[in-house]
């Protein structure tokens, strides 16, 4: 029996991936004329990363550009027109109180300076669609040039120079972008184990080409569906999807990469600690016996002049390979590691254990 640490924890495969990724498509269609980045390369927020062809855009601007120009020609003649007849209608009015012309004429004169009110307010309004038309233009214009939406790193470039996009059918991804600053690891828990884990909860992993090296953090999510069931239409059938599959939960946990050793696809070898007794004496878990009513186990131990006797203890936290005695024993006591009968000291004597 010795003085240790017991922890009860609950082992999982997941895989790495950036806090942030994000694949950064183009709104535009058009031959990619150049890609300004590389894979590896560290981008900021707004850095142009490519370029669109933007001949088709620059057309479409310049000819809203001159129809916008145009309307607010028309809008001048039609303001000369408006106050022609302003002033018409006033000259009118002082004849008609003078009883120089005929109410008819009078009437005339209104109408017309009605009319090209109108027209004003029509010219106003074609103008405003044109303006509208225009920055739509600009922006067509603008979306040519494929930018950074965040820091991060270009982690593939999915389209070529020269190659031709099309973002009326989907939108095409020219580059994808990650922050690994800080990675996302997506551990797979099984269903057997979801239950005992929780948010807040230690989760440590080591990696495939670094087995000794530990990374740490807290459980920040647990999802409450399977993964199959969120990448499907949402519909169960009928027999249910544990039938014939093992089914497993994400559970969701930040760690730092400030070197950037951890890359994005990584397996992770994930270890969730539930519970720990530090500091405890402690005992193989296969010494124990048969379980009492009480809770007690029975274990068999090895008395100094080689005697073996039965004794029950309390256990505390069991792993299935250390198990906390909390009474029963003491430091000092040797104990049957196997837990099975022994007709004497010496033929046991290998498979005891020191406490």
């Amino acid at each position: 029996m010795e003085e240790g640490n017991v922890e009860d924890v609950v082992l999982a495969y997941g895989t790495l991936d950036g806090r942030v990724q994000v694949d950064v498509g183009a709104q535009a269609s058009g031959q990619v004329k150049s890609l300004k980045v590389r894979v590896g390369d560290r981008v900021t927020k707004g850095q142009l990363l490519a370029e669109i062809d933007p001949t088709l855009a620059e057309n479409e601007l310049k000819e809203e550009r001159a129809r916008e120009d145009d309307l607010v020609a028309k809008r001048a003649a039609v303001y000369a027109s408006l106050f022609q007849a302003e002033m018409a209608l006033r000259r009118h009015r002082i004849m008609l109180a003078a009883d120089a012309i005929s109410r008819g004429e009078y009437v005339a004169a209104e109408a017309e300076y009605r009319r090209q009110k109108a027209n004003l307010q029509s010219i106003e309004a074609e103008i405003s669609g044109a303006h509208t038309k225009k920055e739509t233009a600009k922006a067509h214009l603008d979306l040519t040039r494929i930018v950074a939406p965040c820091d991060g790193e270009i982690i593939a470039i999915v389209s070529r120079e020269g190659q031709t996009v099309n973002a009326r059918q989907q939108t095409p991804v020219i580059v994808k972008l990650a922050d690994l600053d800080t990675m996302t690891v997506s551990a797979k828990v099984s269903e057997a184990d979801v239950q005992k884990i929780s948010l807040g909860q230690n989760a440590c992993f080591t990696t495939l080409g670094e087995p000794q090296q530990h990374y740490c953090g807290k459980l920040r999510s647990l999802e409450h569906a399977p993964r199959e069931y969120l990448e499907s239409s949402g519909q169960r059938t009928s027999g249910g999807a544990s039938s014939h599959h093992a089914i497993s939960y994400n559970a969701l946990f930040d760690v730092p990469n400030p070197n950037h050793r951890l890359r994005i696809g990584m397996t992770a070898e994930v270890i969730v600690t539930i519970r720990v007794a530090k500091r405890v004496l402690t005992i193989p878990s296969e010494a124990l016996g048969t379980k009492m009513l009480d809770g007690r186990y029975e274990v068999q131990v090895i008395k100094d002049c080689g005697e073996i006797v039965r004794r029950s203890v309390m256990i505390g936290l069991n792993n299935n390979l250390k198990a906390e005695v909390r009474h029963g024993l003491s430091i000092g006591d040797r104990v049957i590691a196997d837990g099975g009968p022994a007709s004497n000291a010496s033929t046991n004597s290998d498979n005891s254990t020191g406490i």
